[in-house]
């Protein structure tokens, strides 16, 4: 009994150690180093089982033989040629068939012709004649009994008799070794080679993410926000599913390359690859925060976003603006200012919105001159618009509403962001007492300080007390 065998019975009991550490936690180096070996051994012995069976029973379309002692597999393709696995054949004649040699030898007799197994197979014809040549007494006995009763039990087992060669011997026809498709389609079903799956996949991917990052968003990205959504979610699709589509090619071609014998290491290391792959693209699906992203850039994408009623009052000769600032806002306001030149302010009803269109609307207040106005409520990002007006009016009526920014869907930490402080600056900037502006970024985004109004006007964040009746 050699050592995998006295291992694997020890494969379920490191699973299961393997459970217990992972939903514990790993809490110490001893811990992580525990975890680590267990999904070693338990991800080799599975490899070592496979191989070991495969070796005796064979898979992935082939049929075994047994002579003098020895298995032989045996696939055969569309075209009904029979090949027979080079590493059977190597056992046999007690030599390693190079694969260089033999592809030169017999350019369209031997190669990789099972999709599912990434081994090298020699085709009937050219096995006959390579060990025609051969001397050895055991060899002579197995060509004998190949040319007599092999073909016979071909016809019996795999339903199809051996295809006759076209040509010399050596010289048999060409076969194709591969199902029919591009290369990334072979790449995704594990029919190419593992170091070109490795290698070729991760090329081609990290050549389409350089692609998608050189692309530059717009300067401006309340003007161009769906372009700016588009790049973002095309740089998630792109490195999302390339890493997916990367990581299950090389465990396809894994699968392949522990069935055709190969190294074992190089197995284990593709493995760990291909799973780190395949997890980092399902980071989008699983990662709560990324979800929230995905779907926020898509509704950006689709102008779905919430936009707020604009409208010029010619009595006032004010721009009115009603409701929340989605992405879309600005341009609404620059559409009406355009329109109507004439207009001295804006009032401002909303509970908030989009910070970048809260910061986009305080530029265009104060590069047109523009008073501002609240009668009712002008909470969050509202309050970003309304410090740009160069005179600040507040009805009695008003609510005001400030908070630190952020994300709804997560845990707001303590400190301010480069968003609180760009908004601490601008109040600052328009004479608002230090004081207040502490107070006013002191709740998180899930909080809100609502000031009075004679704490609005006592703080200087409104110039002035409107009297609506007037």
């Amino acid at each position: 009994m050699n050592l995998i065998e006295r291992l694997r019975p020890l494969a379920l009991p490191l699973l299961v150690a393997f459970a217990v550490l992972y939903l514990f936690g790993m809490r110490s180096i001893f811990t992580t180093a525990a975890l680590l070996t267990i999904a070693v051994a338990v991800l080799y012995l599975g490899m070592s089982s496979t191989l070991q069976g495969l070796h005796k029973a064979g898979d992935g379309g082939e049929r075994c033989f047994r002579h003098g002692g020895r298995d032989f597999r045996v696939y055969v393709d569309g075209a009904g040629a029979v090949w027979l696995r080079a590493a059977d054949v190597g056992r046999l004649v007690e030599q390693n068939l190079s694969s260089a040699v033999f592809t030169r030898r017999y350019p369209s007799g031997f190669g990789r012709v099972n999709a599912d197994i990434d081994a090298w197979y020699i085709r009937h014809d050219a096995l006959q004649d390579f060990l025609a040549k051969s001397s050895q007494e055991h060899v002579q006995r197995f060509l004998a009994w190949f040319q007599t009763d092999f073909l016979g039990m071909c016809r019996f087992a795999c339903g199809t008799t051996p295809a006759a060669p076209n040509g010399t011997p050596g010289k048999p026809s060409a076969q194709a070794p591969y199902k029919a498709g591009n290369w990334f389609a072979r790449h995704w079903r594990g029919e190419t080679g593992l170091m070109a799956a490795i290698f070729g996949g991760a090329l081609v991917v990290g050549a389409a993410c350089w692609a998608v990052h050189l692309l530059k968003g717009p300067v401006n990205i309340t003007q161009h926000y769906r372009w700016f959504a588009l790049l973002h979610v095309t740089q998630l699709a792109v490195v999302s599913g390339g890493m997916y589509w990367w990581g299950r090619g090389v465990l396809y071609s894994t699968r392949r390359w522990i069935a055709g014998e190969r190294s074992l290491l190089a197995a284990l290391f593709a493995c760990i690859l291909g799973f780190g792959g395949v997890l980092y693209g399902m980071r989008a699906m699983i990662d709560t925060e990324k979800q929230y992203f995905l779907t926020d850039f898509l509704t950006i994408v689709l102008d779905a976003d919430y936009k707020p009623k604009v409208q010029f009052d010619p009595v006032s000769n004010r721009i009115v603006l009603d409701g929340s600032l989605g992405f879309g806002s600005s341009n609404r306001v620059l559409q009406v200012l355009g329109n109507n030149p004439q207009a001295t302010g804006i009032e401002l009803k909303s509970y908030g919105g989009r910070t970048v269109e809260g910061f986009e609307l305080m530029r265009i207040i104060l590069e047109n001159r523009l008073q501002t106005y609240v009668r009712a409520e002008c909470m969050s990002a509202c309050v970003y618009a309304y410090v740009g007006g160069w005179l600040r009016h507040v009805a009695d009526t008003a609510r005001f509403g400030l908070h630190r920014s952020g994300f709804a869907w997560q845990k707001s930490g303590k400190e301010r962001n480069s968003t609180d402080e760009a908004f601490a600056s601008a109040m600052r900037a328009m004479g608002v007492d230090e004081a207040f502006i502490a107070r006013g970024l002191e709740p998180s985004i899930h909080e809100i300080y609502e000031p009075s109004v004679p704490d609005v006007l006592a703080a200087g964040l409104a110039t002035s007390a409107w009297d609506v009746a007037k």
